[in-house]
């Protein structure tokens, strides 16, 4: 299926068309401050009902699949840009739904083989990997105020030293189930952080008692989503980042 591209306000009619009281987190359509004439501006709207087919209304409800495992994107630059993505899909075997928010609003709709949107959600993500090495440390050793202590775990001084550049963007992927609200935030199952800095961008993943950071090459992003798709629900050992995240 060819990407179907809606406006703001046609993806609202949509979401609207599908039983939601609002686009699907984290997707926003701001209030369209060009039109003062609210008859104008119902006209706008019968047009966008009007120009919907079949399609968009399959593909717009399986973003409200209670079965379904979701994910979300919210990222954010330094500049303000922001960039937001709601995804859906059943299992392995089932087609999934990839909604991607452009930075000027516009609102890109796309069906997919469940095995091509780990590589479909990194190409939207973006981004240039890091030129550091890889390092997975334990927590203590990486909060540790003695610098004796600090000095003797290299994996920890190499974290320490991805964590203090300063950063230029920062985003969080996050997989779960439709929460209470089906319109917000997830009920997370799996997540993980990027950073971006000078020297590229980063994964951040972590246990009860670990830290990774890693250069984010499109192979090990690939990777890392495909994991959070189809890895168990709430494992003990699920990548999870620390508070603080991007809410959309």
């Amino acid at each position: 299926m060819t990407a179907r591209v809606f406006s703001p306000l046609a993806f609202e009619v949509l979401s609207a068309v599908v039983g939601r009281t609002r686009p699907p987190f984290p997707i926003v359509t701001a209030a369209d401050d060009t039109v003062t004439d609210t008859a104008a501006l119902a006209g706008r709207r019968r047009d966008a009902l009007r120009a919907l087919v079949a399609g968009d209304v399959v593909t717009g409800a399986a973003t409200m699949d209670s079965t379904a495992r979701h994910l979300t994107v919210c990222g954010v630059h330094v500049d303000g840009t922001r960039l937001r993505l709601r995804a859906a899909v059943r299992d392995t075997g089932a087609g999934a739904v990839l909604v991607v928010q452009q930075p000027d609003g516009v609102v890109t709709v796309d069906e997919l083989s469940a095995t091509a949107l780990p590589s479909a959600v990194v190409g939207a993500i973006g981004g240039r990997a890091g030129d550091l090495p890889a390092a997975t440390a334990d927590r203590v050793a990486i909060e540790a105020s003695s610098s004796a202590v600090r000095d003797r775990d290299d994996a920890a001084t190499r974290v320490r030293s991805v964590l203090a550049l300063p950063r230029t963007g920062i985003g969080d992927v996050v997989v779960g189930r439709l929460g209470d609200d089906p319109d917000g935030p997830l009920a997370a199952d799996r997540s993980v952080r990027w950073i971006d800095t000078a020297r590229g961008r980063y994964l951040l993943t972590s246990t009860a008692t670990t830290l990774t950071v890693q250069p984010a090459s499109p192979a090990a992003t690939v990777a890392l989503v495909r994991h959070l798709l189809t890895g168990p629900d709430r494992e003990d050992d699920a990548v999870s980042p620390a508070p603080g995240g991007v809410r959309g």
